[in-house]
């Protein structure tokens, strides 16, 4: 898996800090002969490749800024070989632009793996900390939010989005505390496409893997989510399935699940189904049915998936079973559930066979 060829591309506009974030990716000091050059008033105008030290089948590539109208906007594509890379980071320094929006749509149509950053993070807080009445955490929130609500306004897309210093080592220590863990990475397992001589090949390379060969050589910046590091699709309805967008879970909930419920009372059946977030030592699948009065029954399918951004699966309740086996015993149940579905008592004095 490791001899893989692995291409990821870094593209943003002119000084939004490309070069120095991968020599701060790669571990490279300034007096290195692998650094990239740090230009203040000169672009790249071709991809230009950055193998990494000692991983020879790595490579970062910089690209050049999207200079051009929509009109010559596969010009622009064609000329970075934009098929060619595995991975992007787009990175943006301030406001989102048109050009960052459409590569942003560009790389999801391609159903690439997709990183937003937000770079210059240090030079953002510095100003912020004059302000009176100054909040680390509430500023790095509010800054990660405008990041997240301008990508799904302008791309209509969501995006893990990551808030980066280049150069100020010292500001781990802040946000550090916002998440009070940098293993966050670990979480994450997504399949990779990769093209080597136009021959495509799929294969199950886990993004944990590729972080941990980037974060590991990440030696003087830090790419770290504010908050919630794992998102879930959080929705509830009174069907089999619900939609909604990606949510952040809260602390220790790192699996997604789905929880199908069936209230059957005769001939009328009522499905029920919540989408939310979970921890992985409460989340496994299984299936219950109950059996109360004559008719009466209640059946719940619990799917469960730990990838981040995961759609559990919907498996296929088995067949009802109405078989009594002639024993009897008081029968109460309260019940509560995700999502805050109201709790239902029951009595009876018949338990079928379970």
């Amino acid at each position: 898996m490791q001899n893989l060829p692995l291409n990821i591309a870094v593209v943003g506009k002119a000084g939004a800090g490309k070069s120095s974030f991968i020599n701060a990716l790669w571990g490279i000091n300034d007096d290195d002969e692998e650094v990239a050059e740090v230009w203040i008033a000169e672009e790249t105008k071709e991809p230009k490749a950055h193998p990494h030290p000692s991983l020879p089948n790595t490579t970062i590539w910089e690209l050049p800024e999207i200079r051009t109208c929509n009109s010559k906007a596969a010009e622009y594509l064609k000329k970075v070989q934009f098929e060619r890379y595995d991975v992007f980071v787009l990175i943006v320094t301030d406001r989102f632009t048109e050009n960052d929006a459409f590569l942003a749509k560009e790389i999801q149509r391609r159903r690439k793996k997709f990183y937003f950053v937000r770079s210059k993070i240090d030079i953002s807080m510095e100003g912020e900390r004059r302000k009176r009445n100054f909040n680390m955490e509430q500023t790095l929130e509010t800054i990660r939010n405008y990041c997240e609500d301008t990508l799904k306004g302008a791309a209509e897309l969501s995006a893990r989005v990551f808030l980066v210093s280049n150069t100020h080592a010292h500001i781990k220590a802040w946000l550090k505390k916002v998440d009070g863990s940098l293993s966050w990475f670990l979480e994450s397992k997504e399949k990779v496409q990769v093209v080597e001589d136009s021959e495509r090949r799929i294969f199950a390379q886990g993004t944990y893997f590729i972080m941990q060969i980037l974060l590991g050589y990440f030696l003087f910046s830090i790419l770290l989510r504010t908050g919630a590091t794992f998102q879930c699709i959080k929705c509830q309805a009174d069907a089999t399935t619900c939609t909604a967008s990606l949510q952040a879970c809260n602390a220790g909930e790192n699996s997604c699940v789905k929880r199908l419920s069936e209230d059957i009372k005769g001939e009328k059946t009522q499905s029920k189904v919540v989408m939310a977030c979970i921890g992985a030592s409460h989340c496994t699948k299984q299936f219950i049915e109950l059996s109360y009065e004559k008719g009466v029954y209640v059946r719940v399918q619990y799917d469960c998936c730990d990838t981040d951004g995961c759609t559990p699966p919907s498996t296929k309740m088995p067949a009802l079973n109405t078989t009594i086996n002639k024993k009897f015993c008081p029968v109460c149940s309260l019940e509560t559930v995700l999502g805050g579905l109201n709790h239902k008592d029951w009595e009876s004095s018949e338990l079928r066979n379970k």
